[in-house]
């Protein structure tokens, strides 16, 4: 006889379950769903020794399930574990999906009691990302990925962070480390691990504390605590690429062997020293004095190709400024502890 959904109940309680957890394989109702992915984050964060990195964290909100997950679970967790979160938005200036994501961000800050600082790419760049994709002609998650990598990084060394938390969940991280792997690009494995260490003033250390929860988990979180999220997909995401196929392929494998996809990231994370580190010698950004490969970084290079100059330097004051703003005062800490 088939079960209808009034008749699956919560393991925990025994009242009505409207979510099920594919990494438990249980149902449960909202309260307890919400719960048990506040426990696997409460887990990820004393497995992998994540306490001392998120004393004083940046939260980077896209506005999206895993985000907003993200942040939702931390700030149940920081009175536990005595941390600081600032969150950080980046308006990309995509049309109204921006203007969207914007607003959802600062609703859900306000709710969460969380501060925010948003960044208007056009105001720092006098461009937006349409508009760079357009002169430059290269892929728009390229681009974007190296903006906000680099916007992150220079909040968090701004702000005295000791990690920028991104909302990467297990089948993201999952499909990037095999992505990896099957171009044999093995010193970017390192990267997808459940932490990586800071570079002295170069870079902030990342955290990925959703590294043991699932997509349709972050899906189902925040449907579960009743959080407002943005829904529609970015207009320059495209419609089939590579890690979306990887994921298809676990997704398929798990089918086969229960537990794969997460046993496979625990795995990689035993054995992350195993893989080589980047050969490239990092250095410091003649123009802006961030972490690169080169003499000048993939950020500054971006702006000097698309507005005629290095921006990053200027990037880096306005951001400070920003933040003056807040009144954070992690900096003033940072230099008393040590």
């Amino acid at each position: 006889m088939t079960r209808t959904r009034k008749d699956l109940r919560c393991s925990v309680c025994g009242g009505n379950a409207s979510y099920f957890s594919p990494a438990l394989r249980r149902y449960f109702c909202d309260e307890h769903f919400v719960d048990i992915i506040v426990d696997r984050v409460r887990r990820s964060i004393n497995k992998y020794k994540l306490a001392d990195k998120l004393k004083h964290v940046v939260v980077g909100l896209s506005g999206g399930k895993d985000s907003v997950t993200l942040l939702s679970v931390l700030q149940r967790l920081a009175n536990e574990f005595g941390f600081e979160i600032l969150a950080v938005h980046i308006n990309l200036g995509i049309g109204e999906y921006s203007k969207h994501s914007e607003q959802v961000c600062r609703e859900i800050a306000r709710k969460l009691n969380v501060p925010l600082l948003v960044l208007n790419l056009a105001d720092l760049l006098g461009v937006t990302l349409p508009q760079m994709v357009k002169k430059l002609k290269r892929p728009a998650c390229s681009i974007c990925g190296t903006i906000k990598r680099y916007l992150f990084n220079v909040v968090g060394i701004e702000a005295c962070a000791t990690a920028v938390a991104l909302g990467h969940n297990a089948d993201d991280i999952a499909a990037y480390i095999l992505k990896n792997f099957l171009l044999q690009d093995l010193s970017a494995i390192k990267k997808h691990g459940p932490a990586t260490d800071p570079l002295d003033s170069l870079a902030v250390g990342r955290v990925r504390p959703l590294y043991e929860v699932l997509e349709d988990e972050t899906r189902s979180y925040v449907k579960a605590a009743k959080l407002p999220f943005v829904e529609t997909t970015c207009p320059f995401k495209p419609r089939r690429y590579f890690e979306a196929t990887i994921k298809k392929a676990l997704e398929f494998l798990e089918g086969e062997v229960k537990g794969l996809r997460l046993d496979f990231l625990r795995r990689i994370a035993k054995n992350l020293d195993v893989y080589p580190n980047p050969s490239e010698p990092l250095r410091s950004c003649s123009v802006c004095g961030l972490i690169s490969s080169a003499e000048i970084c993939a950020f500054c290079k971006l702006t000097l190709r698309v507005v005629g100059k290095p921006l990053g330097a200027s990037v880096r004051q306005r951001v400070r400024e920003a933040l003056a703003s807040l009144g954070l005062g992690w900096c003033k800490k940072s230099s008393k502890s040590s």
